[in-house]
């Protein structure tokens, strides 16, 4: 994996539409790429990143909690961190996305929203992109941010994804159920913006 890289590896991401900070479904994708991992993970974003990112491997507590974003998944049964630190490289390029076009067949009920099959989009946008509908509609219609993910495995094959509500800490913070052929395969959160 990152084993004898010593200061990180660079992963190189665009921003994301109209936004000025990376977003966080490249950061996870990335994430999973460079590290291959499939369930159990994490990903837990402090705070926004602006410039260019590194993924480092660390075990320091201290430097886990100052980082921007940490990573934590299980390789051949060993609990592995990456530290995601901004390095300040310029961010180069931007890709286009239409969130609300994603979004457009979901099927939402009280406190759910159910995904089709995967239709030109990536499992972890389709995932954000509706989790972020179902808190504006069900928490407070304002500007909310990926904060976080779990997965206990990575789901696999064509049956529909189900996002349910399960948490509201008042109108600031959401979590939700991740549900595919019917069982709870990780969460999600996200927080307002500030």
């Amino acid at each position: 994996m990152l084993a004898g890289v010593s200061d990180g590896i660079p992963l190189d991401l665009p921003f994301k539409g109209g936004r000025d900070y990376l977003h966080g479904t490249d950061l996870f994708q990335s994430l999973v790429d460079v590290t291959g991992a499939r369930g159990p993970l994490a990903l837990r974003i402090r705070r926004m990143m602006r410039t260019g990112v590194r993924a480092v491997a660390c075990d320091d507590a201290a430097r886990l909690k100052r980082a921007a974003a940490q990573f934590r998944f299980e390789e051949e049964g060993v609990v592995r961190r990456l530290a995601v630190e901004e390095d300040g490289r310029a961010v180069l390029g931007r890709t286009e996305y239409d969130e609300d076009g994603i979004t457009e067949k979901a099927r939402f009920g009280s406190g759910f929203v159910e995904l089709e099959p995967p239709a030109g989009h990536s499992w972890i946008e389709r995932v954000v992109s509706h989790h972020k509908q179902l808190v504006r509609r069900e928490v407070a219609p304002v500007a909310w941010l990926f904060t976080g993910i779990e997965l206990e495995r990575w789901p696999v094959g064509d049956d529909p994804l189900r996002i349910e509500l399960a948490q509201k800490l008042g109108t600031r913070t959401a979590r939700s159920d991740i549900r595919h052929a019917g069982q709870v395969v990780g969460r999600i959160t996200f927080t307002v913006r500030q």
